[in-house]
């Protein structure tokens, strides 16, 4: 089988093989009909190629040309475009050129126009009247001289004609300048004349001419500034000495050199044998002049208006007016000052207002200097050194820096004579016979005490603190000498309660009066409520022994037992503590209502009699709650026979009292 087999392979591969043979020579007979048609066709369209070729070899030989032409053409173009560079800059060149002549051509056409002098400005110059006209035909020459001066400083020459016109003209306006001026200064002089109006008016409405004078003719400017110190020297200083005048004449004396002392009326009689303390002296209460300096209205007193009135004023109310006056007036003619001869420099325009106001300053100080001397009024000096004090601030606030001097030195002279009348009442207060003060002595306020309060209370309202060391020195020294004399004062009272009412009742007068008038951290007032605190302990512990004897004893000593390192039991019997207990209970509400009894009868100011009451009663309930604690440890109350009075029913009853005190 496998022999079969190959041979039908073999059979099948030779009839392929013939059938390959067989085509490949149908395929070579198909290229040869093929080539012969296409040799045909070639032959046929060889001279249509020909002619294409001829045709192309035609088209490069004008794409050559035409190269060579294009080349020929760049070469032309790029020896134009320089040719049009060429123009252009030239054409700049020739632009700035011109612009620079035209710039040339239009700063000298300026130039000469500025030195140009038309005769229309030679006439107003020469023959108008100084107007507004007159001001502005100023300024143009102004501006010509400048230009013709700044020329000539860089070396450029001018004509003779242009610079005799141009100094002619100058000296025709300063000349006319300085006498219209003049004139007008001179104004000034008339008596009754309205200042302010021919300097707001007139002479500031023509400040272009003093600049103009100023500038171009320094001599005649000195002369015309000269001649307006003279004219306002004469009218603030006539002015001021008969205002000031007017009113030293209105001033009263709110305090009298014999009442420069505690004692009221005693100075003025000078007889100590029948010295009567006057309790109705009003030399210190400053309310009505503390007011009236604190109301911004009517700051200027007008004299005439015053004396029609028949009115008087304190001397603070007199400083304040001339300073108000003296202060509006310096501002006024500090402004004007500035603004007609100054306009750069403040400090020359200070040395002009002091050439103007230094005889009027000097004047109003010697005046203040004379009623200083004279015065007593020790209050009204302090609050005139708080009036110029705030007219310093003002004239800050004002940023006008020019009656600095002038303050200081006010004050100056004042607080020599204020420390000198504050040394006078103290040394008045120090030769005060005190064993006749003390003579027919009560319980009551004294009246030097009153006297003293309303003093300290006037002198510290004005103080600034406890910085302020003129009067914190003052202060000092009249509580000083004043605290010796009280000491002696209370001393004199034998029974000891009565020390204490009396320390109470001038003590409680001066915080009172302090109170309404100070802060609540001035250090006097401190001091004295310090006192008056301890002074009613005591006098609260002394009626306490009076009315609760035995039972205050046995409290305090078990305080001191308390606080002591070694407990001791109490030095009382049982008995005794029993006997306290029923005493209490009969007594203590009949007691109390005599201890305030007591207090009323002793202590004048209703305030404080409450206030003592309730400190009394509340030290008692202190004292009773150490007795009850004592009771409770030594005695069984249950076999006592009677009730001891509760701690909390005793302080039901207290508070109930208290409730109907109020």
């Amino acid at each position: 089988m496998s022999t079969s087999a190959g041979n039908q392979h073999q059979r099948a591969a030779g009839t392929q093989e013939k059938d390959v043979r067989k085509h490949a020579l149908e395929v070579a007979a198909e290229l040869g009909a093929l080539e012969e048609t296409h040799a045909a066709k070639y032959l046929t369209q060889a001279p249509l190629a020909l002619a294409v070729h001829e045709e192309v070899e035609h088209c490069l030989q004008l794409v050559d040309t035409m190269e060579e032409t294009l080349q020929g053409f760049q070469t032309n173009l790029a020896e134009v475009s320089r040719e049009i560079m060429h123009v252009q800059q030239s054409s700049s060149t020739m632009t700035l050129h011109i612009q620079n002549r035209k710039a040339a051509q239009q700063a000298l056409d300026k130039s000469l126009l500025k030195l140009v002098v038309p005769p229309t400005l030679i006439s107003v110059i020469m023959q108008n009247a100084i107007d507004d006209l007159y001001m502005d035909n100023l300024a143009v020459l102004h501006a010509k001289l400048q230009h013709a001066r700044r020329l000539e400083a860089d070396g450029t020459k001018l004509s003779s004609d242009l610079t005799g016109c141009l100094e002619r003209l100058r000296l025709a306006a300063t000349a006319r300048v300085r006498v219209f001026l003049l004139e007008k200064i001179r104004s000034l002089r008339v008596p009754n004349t309205n200042v302010q109006i021919i300097q707001q008016a007139v002479l500031l409405r023509h400040q272009p001419a003093f600049r103009f004078l100023r500038k171009w003719h320094t001599e005649a400017a000195s002369e015309v500034l000269q001649e307006y110190v003279n004219a306002m020297t004469i009218y603030y200083l006539d002015n001021f000495e008969q205002y000031s005048r007017g009113l030293w004449k209105l001033m009263t004396a709110a305090i009298e050199k014999g009442e420069l002392t505690l004692a009221g009326e005693m100075a003025k009689s000078g007889v100590f044998a029948n010295y009567r303390p006057s309790s109705q002296s009003s030399a210190f209460r400053i309310t009505d002049r503390a007011a009236s300096l604190a109301s911004t209205e009517n700051e200027v007193i007008l004299t005439h208006v015053a004396e029609d009135m028949a009115q008087t004023f304190p001397l603070e109310r007199i400083i304040r007016s001339v300073n108000a006056a003296l202060r509006d007036n310096a501002c006024a003619e500090y402004v004007f000052i500035l603004q007609f001869f100054i306009h750069r420099s403040e400090v020359e325009g200070a040395e002009i207002f002091a050439r103007v106001f230094q005889p009027t300053i000097k004047a109003m100080l010697a005046d203040l200097r004379h009623a200083v001397d004279n015065t007593y009024d020790l209050l009204g000096l302090l609050m005139s050194v708080r009036v110029l004090e705030q007219a310093g601030i003002e004239m800050e606030r004002r940023q006008m820096p020019i009656l600095e001097s002038y303050l200081q030195e006010a004050i100056m002279i004042i607080w020599p004579k204020y420390q000198l009348l504050v040394d006078r009442i103290v040394r008045n207060t120090r030769e005060l016979p005190w064993k006749k003060l003390s003579a027919g002595l009560d319980v009551k306020p004294h009246g030097m005490t009153r006297r003293f309060a309303e003093l300290s209370a006037a002198i510290l309202e004005f103080s600034l603190g406890p910085n302020d060391g003129v009067v914190q020195s003052s202060i000092l020294k009249l509580r000083s000498e004043f605290g010796m004399l009280f000491t002696k004062l209370a001393a004199s009272f034998r029974v000891p309660i009565d020390q204490h009412a009396f320390a109470i009742n001038n003590l409680a007068t001066i915080t009172t009066t302090l109170e309404r008038t100070v802060k609540e951290d001035e250090p006097l007032l401190l001091h004295y409520q310090e006192q008056l605190h301890e002074q009613a302990n005591s006098l609260i512990e002394k009626l306490l022994d009076q009315h609760f004897s035995r039972l205050t004893l046995l409290a305090r000593a078990v305080e001191q037992n308390a606080s002591s390192s070694q407990h001791q039991r109490p030095s009382f019997t049982k008995q005794q503590i029993a006997e306290i207990s029923r005493e209490f209970n009969e007594s203590w509400a009949a007691e109390v209502e005599a201890l305030q009894v007591a207090v009323q009868q002793r202590i004048v100011d209703q305030r404080t009699q409450v206030e003592l009451m309730q400190a009394a009663l509340a030290r008692l309930m202190t004292y009773y709650t150490h007795f009850y604690l004592i009771l409770e440890q030594e005695l069984d109350i249950n076999d006592l026979g009677w009730t001891p009075l509760g701690v909390q029913t005793l302080m039901v009853e207290v508070k109930k009292f208290v409730a109907h005190e109020r």
